[in-house]
């Protein structure tokens, strides 16, 4: 009886030291102030290696680094507001010009920058966004834009997150349980009177609907929109006005086993794309393709199995193994009616919290005229600092 006793008072002081323990702890977050004034540092060393097909483009090696630096100010308003100023610069070793790439060998044309392109160069981060609902969320300057639009491959290259520039316009974003959404326009270039080139803009839209979710696994409609359009009402450079543009629409299956030794994740998707232009640039003005892709992931490590099928198919931002129309040929560009590949990808990363991702990838696309790969190693570190605390 008297040990009963002991037991229940040792009991009754333990849960009481964990409630205090657990009280105290409360009162410190409370009590930490806010961020309001922080400083961010994002900077990818990357090499890249494309070894492609000689009728898909030239191969091509992308060594170089990604720099962001910017304050970061949150305001203590009734809506949330964010701003982040800085500057960015993106740097090839050994380059002369920007990009030096073949399959980008056009993008000063679009961008109003000419031969004038340096291999250094910075260029402003200025990213101003507003919380108009606790899901909805609009962004103005540079965008959450690049493979945060989580787009299909025969509508976006990922490789552009090592080529491109931040995307710059305005979105609109919305997170519920249910519902993902993000459509935006990335704003190229102007058009001005006497201008050397044309207006260029790219408009896109995400949608992602939960059918049926369980624990451990979803069914998701998803719908996928990207357009480009180059001309302008000042259009003094013999060249054709036109829009083109990609729609996919979808059906993916994810299940997930959670654990804090082995998770897992497993997914599959289906998609049927349409292709459309006005303006005749391209020898297809019509296509329609087929994708299916399978992913399996763990902590660390990602494995990936895609196949692809279309007639007359012209991606705005896609990669070259999509395109009906050829990259590179001894006579000059190529058109072929149907294309198709079966890829299969790797992927292994070392990261710590959001301080750091050490990782590597590889790829292999594999069509009836050859097959190309793709081997790539980065290292992004991402600092943050506080310089200021609000009440």
């Amino acid at each position: 009886m008297l040990l009963g006793r002991c037991s229940y008072r040792i009991i009754s002081l333990l849960g009481l030291v964990c409630l205090l323990g657990q009280a105290l702890v409360a009162q410190r977050l409370e009590q930490t102030p806010p961020e309001r004034l922080s400083l961010e540092a994002e900077v990818e060393t990357f090499f890249r290696d494309n070894e492609y097909g000689a009728q898909i483009c030239d191969d091509y090696t992308l060594p170089g680094y990604r720099l962001r630096l910017n304050l970061d100010y949150n305001t203590p308003t009734r809506r949330p507001l964010r701003l982040k100023l800085g500057l960015s610069n993106l740097y090839y070793w050994g380059a002369s010009l920007y990009p030096n790439a073949p399959y980008y060998i056009d993008l000063p044309y679009w961008s109003d920058e000419g031969s004038g392109y340096s291999r250094f160069r910075l260029r402003p981060f200025v990213q101003a966004s507003i919380r108009l609902h606790p899901r909805w969320e609009l962004t103005l300057g540079s965008l959450h834009g690049g493979v945060a639009h989580r787009l299909i491959e025969p509508l976006y290259n990922p490789e552009l997150r090592l080529t491109a520039d931040y995307e710059t316009g305005i979105q609109l974003r919305h997170s519920s349980e249910r519902l993902s959404l993000d459509a935006w326009v990335d704003w190229r270039s102007f058009i001005f009177r006497r201008a050397r080139h044309q207006e260029a803009f790219v408009a896109g839209a995400r949608l992602d609907y939960d059918l049926l979710s369980t624990k451990g696994s979803a069914l998701k409609l998803r719908a996928q929109t990207l357009w480009g359009h180059r001309g302008g009402i000042e259009n003094i450079v013999p060249d054709t006005v036109h829009t083109w543009g990609n729609t996919a629409l979808g059906l993916q299956y994810q299940y997930r086993r959670r654990g804090q030794r082995r998770p897992l994740t497993f997914s599959v998707g289906t998609y049927l794309l349409t292709y459309t232009q006005r303006g005749g640039h391209y020898a297809s003005d019509l296509g329609l393709g087929s994708y299916t892709e399978l992913g399996l992931a763990g902590r660390n490590w990602e494995l990936g199995l895609a196949g692809w099928y279309a007639r007359g198919y012209m991606g705005v931002l896609s990669t070259p193994f999509v395109q009906s129309e050829l990259l590179r040929s001894p006579q000059g560009r190529l058109y072929s009616p149907s294309t198709s590949y079966l890829k299969i990808s790797a992927g292994y990363s070392l990261y710590e919290g959001q301080w750091y991702t050490l990782g590597c990838r590889a790829a292999m696309w594999m069509y009836p005229r050859g097959s190309s790969t793709m081997a790539e190693v980065y290292l992004s570190i991402r600092p943050r600092f506080v310089l200021l605390r609000g009440r």
